[in-house]
């Protein structure tokens, strides 16, 4: 009889134990799914800020290859715009000069409007160029918005 106490004993202080290591695991199964939970949404977020920063970094250098070529294109009119510089300053020296002769400034006046027109022209096709690197700019700031 003594015996089989003893193994009734141990049977029940088993089961005690399995009791109490059953209802610990109960009580911290809560805090591991939050702490798995934070870590899974952790490497997500970090995964989609890696993918949004390399979607800003190539198109953000994609727009500045464009901008750079119309830029590229604007820096290469500044000779012409030199020369037009000159040609105004003198067709307007060449009209100073012909207000003594009246005969002569009508022709002075002709020449210094043609250049004038030029100079307008160039000017449009300057403001062409720039607006062209805007619009770009715009249009990549939309596809870059829509990616992210």
């Amino acid at each position: 009889m003594r015996v089989h106490l003893l193994r009734k004993n141990q049977s029940s202080s088993r089961d005690a134990e399995t009791g109490f290591a059953l209802a610990g695991f109960l009580i911290m199964l809560p805090l591991l799914l939050a702490i798995l939970v934070s870590v899974i949404a952790a490497f997500y977020l970090l995964k989609n800020e890696g993918e949004s920063r390399q979607i800003c970094r190539t198109t953000a250098l994609s727009m500045q290859e464009t901008v750079a070529t119309q830029l590229n294109e604007l820096i290469n009119m500044n000779p012409a715009a030199k020369v037009l510089r000159a040609k105004r300053e003198a067709a307007d020296q060449t009209v100073k000069a012909a207000e003594a002769y009246p005969l002569l400034l009508p022709a002075a006046l002709g020449a210094q409007a043609l250049v004038v027109a030029e100079q307008t022209t160039f000017a449009v096709s300057q403001k062409l160029l720039i607006a062209d690197a805007d619009r770009a700019s715009i249009f990549a700031r939309i596809e870059l918005k829509a990616k992210i």
